[in-house]
């Protein structure tokens, strides 16, 4: 658990009862990196703790390791605040993933605004953001705010002809799916009636198009 108190009360429920081990890093008001401690304490319910820390001041310069994430900063560490805006339009891209480093475990999703936080990020970040099949990455990025555009996808409407004359055709007991890729996901599709329309979630061009018959009863599909 993170918690950049700042000198403000933070609330938080925690298990009593049991040895805790609190960890501190202190930073001063640029985000650099100036001393630790570590604290190991049994919490008592209904009662607020006072938790005694000796910190040890740590030589400038030295790297920060994020106990939670892993990730080894050698500059300052600051919260970070992403704004993800779609590319021509400039509005706001709801429910984009945002995630920090190599290893996706600091990861957020985009608000109403459009806006991911992280409240503490070391410096310089790698920066990836995903969403409707489109990745971008701003790497070694420093700062406390960034805005990062998205390709837009425009919707288009497109046919899928099924069953050409010299093509096979449905036998009673038998249905037909129509698969659709970009290469980073796939969408079945049941084809119910021809012609059939269907709406698709947002996925970039080239699409590819394949489709199987089966039936019910028979596990080998036909292509």
């Amino acid at each position: 658990m993170n918690l950049p108190v700042d000198g403000q009360a933070v609330p938080v429920s925690l298990p009593s009862g049991v040895p805790l081990t609190f960890e501190f890093d202190v930073f001063d008001g640029a985000g650099n990196y100036l001393a630790t401690g570590t604290q190991t304490q049994t919490l008592q319910p209904n009662t607020n703790p006072v938790i005694p820390v000796g910190l040890v001041a740590v030589n400038p310069g030295t790297p920060y390791v994020d106990p939670l994430t892993g990730q080894i900063s050698t500059g300052p560490v600051i919260p970070l605040t992403v704004s993800v805006i779609t590319g021509a339009g400039m509005q706001p891209v709801v429910g984009a993933v945002v995630s920090l480093g190599a290893s996706g475990t600091a990861t957020a999703v985009t608000d109403a605004s459009g806006l991911a936080s992280f409240a503490s990020a070391p410096m310089p970040q790698d920066v990836h953001v995903f969403f409707g099949g489109n990745a971008v990455s701003v790497l070694a990025f420093s700062g406390s705010a960034l805005v990062v555009p998205m390709p837009e996808t425009a919707p288009v409407s497109a046919t899928v002809s099924i069953n050409p004359p010299s093509g096979p055709t449905l036998g009673a007991n038998e249905l037909l799916d129509v698969y659709l890729t970009d290469g980073m996901s796939v969408l079945v599709i049941p084809w119910l009636s021809n012609p059939a329309t269907s709406s698709i979630p947002p996925m970039r061009g080239p699409v590819g198009v394949s489709a199987m018959i089966e039936n019910p009863l028979d596990l080998t599909p036909r292509p």
